[in-house]
């Protein structure tokens, strides 16, 4: 979205939500209160800005997230077949070794 305003040449400021307490502390929360809040913040220049990834940038991001679910996955797995092995046989293996084997 932030590249589709910056070509037609509207400003813009993404703001870190983390850090927009006004919002997440208000007792009530609907759009209009909200968009109010952020009206007044934006005027007093209050709106603690994000960071945002060049475009260029995001497509290795965007594979550095896959990737480390992948490895999530990865793990998760081998931890449940070593679990499964330890809890229905004696015998297991014992070594990282065994289980990280290459083809």
């Amino acid at each position: 979205m932030s590249d589709l305003l910056k070509d037609h040449g509207i400003g813009f400021i993404l703001a870190h939500a983390k850090y927009l307490k006004a919002i997440s502390y208000a007792k009530v929360k609907t759009d209009k209160v909200d968009t109010e809040t952020l009206a007044q913040l934006l005027r007093l220049n209050l709106i603690p800005a994000a960071h945002q990834i060049p475009a260029d940038k995001r497509g290795m991001r965007d594979m550095m997230r896959a990737r480390l679910r992948l490895v999530h996955k990865k793990t998760s797995c081998l931890n449940s077949i070593h679990r499964l092995l330890k809890n229905s046989t004696s015998r297991f293996p014992t070594t990282a070794r065994c289980m990280n084997r290459r083809p």
